[in-house]
Parts: structure tokens; C-alpha cells; sequence
């Protein structure tokens, strides 16, 4: 069975004044996979994600979600359509729990 493409990013530009943070990025995700994205502070990680979920408008480029639409800014209808969001969860971490030896 072939993997299907359900997000590809081709040639993702975007620029903030006097900051290019994202420089033609593309990557294609396969249904099925997990993924981390990995980087220094600054290297446009989040950036990334908010463009991929329409919270910031790209430069250039194509966010092609499974092979049926293509997002050029934010839009959303598009959004709720395919279920597209950033989310982020803050976890407290009680330090009774942490075990030392």
C-alpha cells in the first residue's frame, strides 16, 4: 500500500522586517507518520506551524493539505473545514512526584 501525502509544504517564504524566518522550506508528510520539529530558538519552528494552520500569512509557497486545497494566506473557513489548529499544552510538573537516586 502507498502512503498518501496529506500535507506538503512547498518553497514556504516568509519575512519579517529585517528577518527572513523562513527560506523556501518544503516537506511532505505521509499519512500515518509522526513528526518532531527540532531547532535553535530562532530558527522558525514556530513560524512554521502558524503558517501551516493559517495564523500568519506566508510570502510564498504552497500549503497543499490532502491534495485538495492550497492555502495562501489565512482563511478560515479552510481551516475549520480540515480541522487545522495550533495547540499547545503547558504541563506543571510536581516535583513530590520526581523520583531521585
Amino acid at each position: 500500500m502507498v502512503a498518501k501525502v496529506v500535507l506538503s509544504l512547498e518553497n514556504i517564504t516568509k519575512r519579517y522586517p529585517g528577518v527572513l524566518a523562513l527560506n523556501n522550506v518544503s516537506i511532505s508528510f505521509l499519512e500515518g507518520e509522526v513528526h518532531a520539529l527540532l531547532g535553535e530558538n530562532g530558527a522558525g519552528k514556530s513560524t512554521l506551524i502558524k503558517a501551516v494552520a493559517g495564523a500568519i500569512d506566508i510570502d510564498s509557497g504552497i500549503i497543499n493539505i490532502l491534495d485538495e486545497v492550497k492555502l495562501f494566506s489565512k482563511n478560515m473557513r479552510i481551516k475549520a473545514t480540515f480541522g487545522v489548529c495550533i495547540g499547545k499544552k503547558i504541563q506543571k510538573i510536581n516535583t513530590g512526584d520526581l523520583i531521585v537516586i
